[in-house]
């Protein structure tokens, strides 16, 4: 049986647009909320396509909300100086208060992966994220024999507080205009570059020698790009052959070097996906039953309840926030 309504009061967020007004950068959401600024500040946002991105800034959140969105492989530090965040991936959970201690997590996705952020109206925020792509990450430790070996498990993380150096560092990079000539933009990313050093030697170190099987080949790389677009469309129709078209392959061979390495069909990837991301937006009171199903593509509640059962153990009502 059906549980009751969604919470009301901590509306999902799953678009969002950062625009200017009055000197000031806003973050708008584009889904329950019609154009409706939930984040207000100082912001930036800076990205090295294929390599990577930074971003965050000074703000101040509007409304009680929760943004979920998809995140390619990549390896993640975010960095709390002040106020509170409550974010993560998949079933990862983070909490951190600023306010307390300032504190800094390295989190390392070697898959496409479902992020979540909640949103606490009147928090003030001064945070910064570093996301390095999987691809820039492993090309690096393609050329060291001895590498960490924490760089090639799926959501591995490491916490640490916030020394005086990375903390100069950060604040450092927040001070930074939008980068627009080539001197500001060496600037930023060496910032980043010593964020990411700094960071590293809270790693714990190698117990064993590289396995230079574990680099990706062209194909794997493919793949990681097929599970990247996959993550990215999963609330939209997706068929093999509009996957297999969208990266110029035949979708008998698609399906065949897809299962070669993740082991299972990308019909069973994408429902385990979706049954996935179905499960934590009920836990988070996100969705009711019947919108998890349509999200997850069932267009019964029955046959999105008996799926979910299946990959569970549980019954989707089991799991609902109340």
């Amino acid at each position: 049986m059906e549980s009751g309504h969604a919470q009301t009061n901590v509306p999902k967020v799953v678009l969002t647009q950062t625009v200017v007004e009055n000197d000031k950068q806003v973050i708008m959401s584009q889904n329950r909320f019609s154009n409706t600024p939930i984040v207000e500040g100082k912001l930036i946002n800076y990205e090295v396509p294929q390599c990577f991105a930074i971003y965050g800034g000074q703000s101040t959140e509007l409304v009680d909300s929760h943004v979920v969105a998809s995140t390619s492989a990549a390896m993640i530090i975010t960095v709390v100086l002040e106020g509170s965040l409550t974010f993560g991936y998949d079933e990862l959970e983070f909490t951190i208060d600023g306010n307390t201690q300032p504190e800094a997590i390295l989190v390392n996705l070697t898959q496409a992966a479902s992020f979540h952020r909640g949103i606490e109206k009147h928090n003030r925020l001064l945070k910064v994220n570093l996301l390095f792509h999987s691809q820039w990450v492993m090309s690096r430790l393609s050329e060291l024999g001895d590498p960490f070996s924490f760089t090639s498990q799926h959501l591995s993380y490491v916490r640490s507080q916030v020394s005086p150096k990375m903390r100069e560092l950060v604040l450092s990079i927040l001070q930074c205009e939008q980068p627009q000539c080539f001197s500001t933009r060496l600037k930023i990313e060496s910032l980043a570059l010593q964020v990411v050093e700094e960071m590293f030697d809270h790693l714990p170190d190698s117990t064993s020698q590289y396995d230079q099987s574990a680099l990706p080949s062209a194909i794997s790389s493919r793949i990681e790009d097929v599970l990247n677009y996959i993550e990215r469309h999963l609330k939209q129709t997706l068929t093999i052959d509009c996957i297999a078209a969208h990266f110029s392959m035949s979708s008998s061979n698609l399906q065949r070097v897809f299962r070669s390495h993740v082991g299972i069909t990308i019909n069973s990837y994408i429902r385990q996906r979706r049954l996935r991301l179905a499960k934590h937006n009920l836990e988070k009171g996100l969705v009711t039953i019947t919108e998890a199903a349509y999200e997850a593509g069932y267009n019964h509640p029955a046959n999105f309840t008996i799926a979910f059962k299946k990959a569970f153990g549980i019954p989707p009502a089991k799991v609902v926030k109340t």
